[in-house]
């Protein structure tokens, strides 16, 4: 990850799919589908609303720029998008499973966003594994990036996975510190 991946961003036509920043992982979702219970779900820890923070901070200092956030309808998603973005929408298409729904996935990353700017998709990594190749659980550890080129037609392409640090690292701003309890991640590339 280097100033490469700067210029490619600044230029636009990427979707940076950002999975929701560090948790609290002794809490529990207990009523899936229930948006509207921030206390029903895992919910960001203080690393992971200071990660979101960074990781908005980064990519406003190196100019990256942005056409639309959208977001995950659970509260660790969309507490992710306001604490680094202030404004997004959110979209059932970055939670709910199933065939019809991975086909619109598949079509929102396949789909170039306005010449000059990028999409920034805030949400979980269940619903990119199934049509990620070779993306592996826990592989997008919290707070994590890929950096996808929409193609068109039903195709998408992984450039790079992009963790908090790297970003800190290309706008020059101080490098966070690993959190503990976080996932280890597989692997740094999908």
């Amino acid at each position: 990850v280097d100033s490469t991946l700067v210029q490619k961003l600044r230029a636009g036509g990427y979707i940076i799919f950002i999975r929701h920043s560090i948790t609290n992982w002794s809490e529990r979702d207990t009523q899936e589908g229930d948006f509207s219970n921030r206390a029903a779900q895992r919910n960001l820890s203080e690393a992971g609303r200071a990660q979101a923070a960074g990781v908005g901070k980064a990519i406003a200092a190196l100019k990256i720029p942005i056409a639309k956030v959208l977001s995950s309808p659970m509260w660790r998603a969309r507490d992710t998008a306001q604490l680094a973005f202030g404004a997004y929408d959110t979209t059932g298409y970055l939670f709910f499973k199933g065939p019809q729904l991975r086909e619109a996935r598949v079509k929102m990353l396949s789909t170039a966003p306005p010449p000059g700017k990028n999409m920034i998709f805030v949400g979980h990594q269940d619903p990119l594994l199934p049509i990620v190749p070779g993306l592996k659980r826990d592989q997008v550890r919290e707070g994590d990036a890929l950096i996808i080129q929409p193609l068109g037609g039903g195709k998408f392409r992984v450039i790079v996975q992009v963790t908090p640090a790297d970003l800190a690292r290309l706008a020059g701003l101080p490098v966070p510190a690993e959190a503990p309890g976080a996932p280890a991640a597989a692997s740094n590339t999908p």
